[in-house]
């Protein structure tokens, strides 16, 4: 409550002057793409590049430890990657991102 009463004091992102009026700089919004980071990509947004691949193929492999349930990715390079097979008949699959992965609630590999 009180950062959004100062937000609106001072005119900032929802409660921005966008008339024209007022100081220009604090009202300068960023027209540019996100184009990095570790945020996942919004449901129904097509990925162009997948990680590790810069195409469409997915390389990260998710596994479902069949003892402990854990969910587990793991990516190209990695200690067990060549090791690991995908079987979806137990719940593995491929992701495109790491940031589609961690989204999905995986963590990845220490190894």
């Amino acid at each position: 409550a009180i950062a959004e009463a100062g937000a609106k004091q001072q005119q900032r992102g929802f409660w921005r002057d966008e008339s024209g009026g007022g100081d220009t700089e604090s009202q300068a919004v960023s027209t540019e793409a996100f184009t990095g980071g570790t945020l996942p990509a919004l449901p129904g947004l097509q990925q162009s590049e997948c990680d590790f691949s810069g195409t469409s193929e997915a390389k990260i492999k998710g596994n479902i430890n069949t003892r402990t349930k854990s969910r587990i990715y793991h990516v190209p390079g990695g200690f067990f990657y060549n090791t690991i097979e995908v079987d979806s008949d137990e719940g593995d699959r491929w992701f495109c991102t790491e940031g589609e992965a961690v989204a999905a609630g995986w963590t990845k590999s220490t190894h």
